[in-house]
């Protein structure tokens, strides 16, 4: 798998959208997707895109494919959380409605590992992070 594709998975484990990674690089999703496509970016794009994901360029460049996840399971993860803000940027957000996107993330990682999209470790470190939100 290419350095596009690692970067993708990274950013949709990260971020859950591919809109919020390109927020957050302040790039247009357009862009983005070009970089997903991307078999070897630049220094400079690399090293911007591992100070928005929290790694460093060596963990992106070395990540291990046994890691990796398949296209068609990226994309089968990208809805879980969809538009849904998992991350509210202020705290008027309700206890319930939050609770609920969790839940019904929760209901949909399930799902996928119950069709075999995820391994049970996928679906546990998944799990993990929704329960750290």
């Amino acid at each position: 798998m290419h350095t596009g594709m690692i970067i993708k998975q990274l950013a949709i484990q990260k971020f859950g959208t591919v809109a919020e990674f390109a927020r957050k690089m302040e790039k247009n999703p357009q862009t983005i997707n070009k970089l997903f496509n991307t078999k070897n970016p630049g220094a400079d794009t690399l090293t911007k895109v591992s100070e928005v994901l929290g790694v460093t360029i060596q963990h992106i460049v070395n990540y291990d494919n046994d890691h990796v996840l398949a296209e068609s399971q990226i994309q089968e993860m990208e809805p879980i959380y969809g538009s849904q803000k998992l991350y509210p940027d202020n705290n008027e957000d309700n206890d319930l409605e939050k609770s609920m996107l969790r839940l019904n993330a929760y209901e949909k990682l399930f799902e996928l590992k119950e069709k075999g999209v995820l391994t049970d470790e996928e679906f546990k470190i998944e799990k993990a992070k929704l329960l750290k939100l």
